[in-house]
C-alpha cells in the first residue's frame, strides 16, 4: 500500500467509457438530445418562416384589390401567359395586362417601343373582349398606333363581333398563303400610312373626324353599312366612334 494511496481511501474513479459519454451529452450522428436542448434556431426559423408567409398573404391580397394602374411593375410577377404562334415574328399580341412575355404587349403599354415597332396587333377570343381590346387601339392618340393593322384569331366554331371590324382574320389551321397575305396587308396598309402621316407628328388627339379620314386613307375597303340586329354597323369604323368605358373614366 502507498502513500499516495492510504488504507480507506477511495480509490481513482476510472474514465467513463465512450457509451456512457454519449448517453450524457448527446450523440450529434443520431440526433440524440440532451436533457435541455437548445432550441433557438427552431424558434428563429419559425419566425422566418411565419414572416414569409404573411408577407405573401399580404401581397395577393393587395394585388386582388388594386388596379392594373396601380400594380405598375409588380405585374411581372404573374405568370407568362403562352400566345398562339403568330402569323409574322413582328407582329405582337395585345393583351388585358403586361405578361412578360416578348411576343405580346399590354394594351396600357401601346405607346411604348416595342408597340411603334410592331408590324401588326394581334387579338383572339371570343365574346366581347378582343372588340373592347380593338377599341382600345382605335382609340389610342398617336397615329402611328390606332392606324396599325389589327387581325383577329378565330376558329370554325368561335364567332366574335370583332371580325368585322379587323383587317384580316385567320384560324390555327390557316396555310401559308393565307398567312403571307395577312403580312401582305400589313405591309401595305404601312406604306399608306407614312404616306398619311407626317413624319414629326405623334398625336391627333380625340378628333373624331380626322380620325376617321385617316384611317379611311390608309384603307382600301369600302366602308359600306350593315344592319346587326336593330343597329346599323360600319365595318372597321364603329371601333373608332364614341368613347371608350376608359376613356369615360
Amino acid at each position: 500500500m502507498s502513500e499516495e494511496n492510504p488504507a480507506g481511501a477511495p480509490g481513482p474513479r476510472p474514465a467513463p467509457s465512450e457509451a456512457e459519454t454519449e448517453r450524457k451529452n448527446g450523440s450529434a450522428s443520431d440526433g440524440t438530445v440532451t436533457d435541455e436542448p437548445d432550441r433557438s434556431g427552431e424558434l428563429k426559423e419559425g419566425a422566418e418562416d411565419r414572416a414569409r408567409a404573411f408577407r405573401r398573404a399580404f401581397y395577393r391580397r393587395r394585388v386582388r384589390h388594386a388596379s392594373p394602374d396601380q400594380t405598375g411593375a409588380d405585374e411581372k410577377s404573374f405568370p407568362t401567359i403562352v400566345f398562339p404562334a403568330r402569323p409574322a415574328p413582328s407582329f405582337l399580341w395585345v393583351s388585358g395586362r403586361s405578361d412578360g412575355s416578348t411576343t405580346s404587349v399590354g394594351i396600357q403599354h401601346l405607346a411604348g417601343s416595342r408597340a411603334q415597332r410592331a408590324g401588326a396587333f394581334l387579338l383572339r377570343g371570343r365574346g366581347k373582349g378582343a372588340y373592347r381590346l380593338l377599341r382600345r387601339i382605335r382609340h389610342h392618340p398617336e397615329p402611328r398606333i390606332f392606324l396599325k393593322p389589327v387581325f383577329w384569331r378565330g376558329s370554325a366554331a368561335a364567332e366574335s363581333s370583332v371580325a368585322d371590324h379587323v383587317d384580316g382574320t385567320w384560324t390555327p389551321r390557316a396555310g401559308r398563303d393565307a398567312l403571307r397575305a395577312l403580312r401582305e396587308r400589313a405591309a401595305a396598309i404601312h406604306r399608306r400610312i407614312r404616306d398619311v402621316v407626317a413624319g414629326g407628328e405623334v398625336a391627333t388627339g380625340t378628333n373624331a373626324e380626322r380620325r376617321l379620314l385617316r384611317f379611311v386613307a390608309t384603307r382600301t375597303d369600302e366602308f359600306a353599312p350593315r344592319r346587326v340586329g336593330g343597329d346599323t354597323v360600319y365595318p372597321g369604323l364603329t371601333p373608332l366612334l364614341g368613347k371608350t368605358r376608359h376613356e369615360e373614366n
